[in-house]
């Protein structure tokens, strides 16, 4: 059995578990700037963000998580109605929904250490416009933009290798990917209603599923073929 204690410290919740502090969620009274410290106490390190910490939080605008934050939890920071900007400093791991229906979030400052992005973790952003996803990046799930209206360009990184099932599903603005000679697939449904889609770059080894590009609408889309 797991022993853990919950405490608060500043208007942020935690739950410690052998020196190691994760975010569990906020007071009543928490700022709507939340930036989360390196440790907690004397020795208590913060590393994680848990799942649902600040689920449907309709009051946080702004959230700064410093180096040793290392995971961000399912659902964490879902449905949150006010939240604008995120900074990922130390992040390598960001779970599925993690930041799904965020219609405000427009600035994300992604870690250099990111290496995964989970299931529709992004999904119904509808506020991001333009991203570089970092190069350490080598996985992103299913939906990872499903439904981000207004995502109009996406950089990937060149360790991506699969865009997976309804990656951009319904992103009906989105004009330009750009992907790497090591991409090798496009899975089924990935550019679903991508009625804006005019380029996308890719190797002459990538294989396209034949619903990739379900009802996109453009039958020009350019494929940069390299």
């Amino acid at each position: 059995m797991k022993c853990f204690e919950l405490v608060e410290y500043f208007g942020i919740k935690y739950s410690i578990e052998k020196n190691r502090a994760t975010v569990v969620g906020t007071s009543d009274n928490a700022n709507c700037d939340i930036k989360i410290p390196e440790q907690i106490f004397d020795n208590v390190k913060v590393t994680g963000i848990a799942d649902k910490a600040f689920f449907k939080n309709n009051d946080i605008e702004k959230v700064s998580l410093p180096d040793s934050v290392e995971f961000i939890g399912k659902c964490a920071f879902a449905w949150c109605a006010s939240l604008k900007s995120i900074e990922m400093r130390g992040v390598k791991v960001i779970d599925e929904r993690a930041f799904m229906g965020d219609a405000k979030l427009s600035e994300i400052e992604f870690s250099p250490e990111l290496c995964e992005i989970s299931d529709k973790a992004f999904a119904y952003c509808n506020s991001l416009v333009s991203l570089e996803l970092p190069e350490n990046l080598e996985y992103i799930g299913c939906g990872i933009f499903e439904g981000c209206r207004y995502l109009k360009y996406v950089s990937l990184s060149d360790k991506i290798d699969v865009i997976p099932n309804g990656a951009f599903y319904a992103c009906t603005s989105l004009c330009e990917v750009a992907a790497s000679s090591a991409l090798r697939y496009i899975d089924e449904y990935a550019f679903a209603y991508c009625v804006s889609l005019d380029e996308l770059s890719i190797s002459s080894k990538t294989i396209i599923n034949h619903n990739a590009f379900y009802e996109c609408g453009n039958t020009h889309t350019k494929l940069l073929v390299s």
